[in-house]
C-alpha cells in the first residue's frame, strides 16, 4: 500500500507540473491521505504541513495520536536535503530558490521548487488500529491544525457522540470546520470606518 500511495503522489505532481493551467513557479499544494487495509493496518502519506490524527477512544480513556509531521526546516534530513541542492533557508525557516519561497520541504505540483529540493515525495508512516475500540482519523490542512488543538479535537468528537449516537463522519467532519471557521473569523481585526 505504501507504494501505491508514493506513485499516487508522484502521478499527481506530475500531471500538476504537466497541465498548462497550472503556473509551475507559483502553484503547489500540501496533502493528506490514508488508506486502512482489512487487517486493521492504515498507512498515512502527507507532504507539506497537510496532518493526521488518530483519536482512538477506549474503555482506558481517550488517546490523541500523531500521525504525520509537517515537513519542515526544522526536521534535519529535510533541511540537509534543501542544503544539498539549489535552496536556501531564511531565518524563518522558509525555502527559497530565487525570489520563490515556500514553508514546506515537500509539496505537489511545484516545479520551480524542486531546484531547491523540495520534492513531491510523501512521508509514509503506518499504524496498527486498536480492535475494540472506537478510532477516527482526522486529516486537516494548516487551515485546521493552526487553530484547533488536540484538545478541542477530542471534545468535538465526544460531542458529537454524546449527542448523536449515530453520529456520521460527516457530522464531525463539519463541527471540526466550523470551529476552524470561527477561530479564523474571531481573530480577523474589525474594520473601522472613519468619515
Amino acid at each position: 500500500f505504501s507504494k501505491t500511495l508514493m506513485d499516487s503522489f508522484h502521478l499527481a505532481h506530475l500531471d500538476a507540473r504537466l497541465d498548462p493551467d497550472v503556473p509551475a513557479g507559483r502553484s503547489g499544494s500540501t496533502c493528506v491521505v490514508c488508506g486502512i487495509e482489512e487487517n486493521g493496518k492504515m498507512t498515512v502519506a502527507n507532504v507539506g504541513d497537510s496532518r493526521g490524527v488518530l483519536v482512538t477512544h477506549c474503555d482506558t480513556g481517550t488517546v490523541v495520536t500523531p500521525l504525520t509531521n509537517e515537513t519542515t526546516t526544522q526536521i534535519p534530513g529535510e533541511l540537509d536535503r534543501i542544503q544539498k541542492c539549489e535552496g536556501r533557508v531564511d531565518a524563518r525557516g522558509n525555502v527559497f530558490y530565487g525570489p520563490q519561497g515556500i514553508a514546506m520541504t515537500r509539496s505537489l505540483g511545484n516545479a520551480v521548487m524542486l531546484r531547491a529540493g523540495v520534492v513531491p515525495t510523501p512521508v509514509i508512516s503506518q499504524v496498527d488500529l486498536t480492535p475494540k475500540c472506537n478510532s477516527w482519523v482526522v486529516l486537516g490542512t494548516d487551515g485546521v491544525w493552526d487553530v484547533v488543538p488536540d484538545e478541542i479535537l477530542v471534545d468535538i468528537i465526544q460531542q458529537n457522540v454524546q449527542t448523536n449516537n449515530a453520529c456520521s463522519a460527516q457530522s464531525i467532519a463539519d463541527a471540526i470546520t466550523n470551529e476552524a471557521k470561527q477561530k479564523w473569523l474571531g481573530d480577523l481585526p474589525v474594520e473601522v470606518k472613519v468619515d
